[in-house]
């Protein structure tokens, strides 16, 4: 039984989606397809393929902290390199916005722009190799 509070996982193409399990088989998640931080179900947020659970919350009180976090948020909007899914579990969780997805991205395309014969190429490259180094 997934516990309130708990941060959910699913994947999503080459990348994983984030969501806040807050029950009644709904998480709360920030996504550009549903304007921001929104409610769905958790159909909806896995597209029925599943999802992990990546961290709970360590008792009952700390879980109702986590979701009155996420339902506080409600309708902030969504922002790619700062403020996406995974930016906000891990202020709900953590107390501050990051994404280690965002910050591999970023790091292996500056890189592969810096070295790359073109930059461009690199940088796109870099930014997908990036995205894949997070997943592991």
């Amino acid at each position: 039984m997934t516990k309130l509070g708990s941060v959910l996982r699913t994947p999503k193409q080459f990348i994983f989606h984030y969501g806040i399990y807050v029950g009644d088989n709904h998480v709360i998640d920030n996504s550009p397809h549903h304007g921001g931080v929104a409610f769905r179900t958790i159909d909806d947020f896995s597209g029925n393929v599943g999802f992990t659970i990546t961290n709970e919350p360590s008792s009952l009180r700390d879980g109702m902290m986590r979701v009155k976090r996420a339902k506080d948020l409600l309708g902030c909007q969504y922002r790619l390199l700062s403020y996406n899914c995974e930016h906000f579990t891990n202020l709900i969780v953590f107390g501050r916005p990051s994404s280690k997805q965002v910050s591999h991205a970023i790091t292996c395309a500056t890189l592969g722009a810096t070295v790359s014969k073109r930059p461009l190429f690199g940088f796109c490259a870099g930014a997908v190799l990036g995205l894949i180094a997070a997943q592991t």
